[in-house]
């Protein structure tokens, strides 16, 4: 790959002027494709080399990106992160391409492209004077027509609420609004019409897939919201003896989530039990951060749960053995949370 990789960035900056719209956005692409291989395990040559050709490409298109079409525009962008490239160059590109997006009203965008672009714009962390709009813009397009969700793939549902609720969750300190108390009415639309896609599809989503509504939901703080009760609660029933298939970060997001919904004690402690025994099992899978985030989230009112006090002990010791590995957070919310435990 790296001799790949050498061979194309000391012929093509030469051509660049001449290339299309497509053929810049299609090797942009192709670029970020490459990055990956191996492993993203690149030489250090190539990976500069790389990143040189990529900016020169972004510095050809940004001044062309109104010839963009729709999938050329939302594969720029999906590029620009998944290379992973922040700076001034590719801020600027990224920036261009969206207002473009926004610019044609996410003509012919197609679902993979919507959601593509949303978590572009989430991995980026674009100005939020630029992310904002966008996000209001696609939440707004996605909810026009009565339907419209189902045509969207789960994981390009779930991709995309997760996007908006990183930029536009309290959690995330990303509100867009003249009132900074309040979230845009388009995107919460949104996100409650996935809520209640997502139930109605609840087996075709992914553990992963699950978690990450769940959390955005609770990250928008639509937790009192019907709809986003019924989900956030099917997925505990679902779930809770399928956790083996769950990744440690979904678990423990979904404990954050389940967590914040009000009367939901018994619902938390059936969760919450086995979650707990999950990362006992799997100790070694689960980091500080995960464990902690899920101890943190059942330290209010399972106090009687024997399995979670076994965790929270069990937690404790182990950390009491290599305090100075864990970030302040995850020590903190451990402690906390072995108090209130007992």
């Amino acid at each position: 790959v790296d001799k790949v990789i050498m061979a194309v960035a000391d012929v093509t900056p030469p051509m660049l002027p001449h290339f299309t719209s497509m053929e810049l956005s299609n090797s942009l692409w192709g670029l970020a494709r490459l990055s990956k291989a191996e492993g993203g395990h690149l030489g250090r040559g190539a990976a500069a080399r790389l990143t040189q050709l990529a900016c020169a490409m972004m510095r050809e298109g940004a001044s062309r990106v109104g010839t963009f079409g729709a999938q050329c525009l939302s594969n720029s962008i999906w590029a620009v992160a998944k290379l992973e490239l922040d700076d001034r160059v590719a801020q600027d590109f990224a920036t261009a391409c969206v207002r473009q997006i926004r610019l044609n009203r996410f003509l012919e965008t197609t679902p993979q492209g919507f959601a593509n672009s949303l978590w572009a714009v989430a991995k980026l962390r674009l100005d939020l004077a630029v992310a904002g709009p966008f996000c209001a813009d696609a939440a707004r397009y996605a909810t026009e027509e009565p339907g419209e969700l189902r045509c969207f793939m789960p994981q390009e549902l779930s991709m995309s609420l997760w996007a908006m609720a990183r930029l536009m969750g309290r959690r995330t300190s990303g509100r867009y609004s003249q009132n900074s108390n309040a979230l845009n009415p388009d995107i919460e639309a949104f996100a409650l019409n996935v809520a209640d896609e997502g139930v109605r599809r609840l087996v075709d989503f992914s553990p992963q897939g699950l978690s990450n509504i769940a959390w955005s939901l609770a990250t928008l703080e639509l937790t009192r919201r019907p709809v986003a009760r019924q989900f956030i609660l099917a997925v505990a029933s679902m779930s809770a003896e399928a956790l083996h298939a769950f990744p440690p970060q979904a678990i423990a997001n979904f404990c954050w989530a389940l967590g914040r919904l009000d009367d939901a004690q018994q619902e938390l402690a059936n969760f919450g039990s086995a979650a707990a025994t999950e990362a006992m099992r799997r100790e070694a899978e689960f980091s500080w951060q995960d464990a902690s985030s899920i101890i943190s989230a059942m330290n209010n009112g399972l106090e009687e749960v024997p399995v979670v006090k076994v965790f929270a002990a069990r937690l404790v010791t182990r950390a009491a053995e290599c305090c100075g590995s864990i970030g302040n957070q995850a020590l903190l919310n451990i402690a906390l949370a072995a108090a209130r435990l007992g």
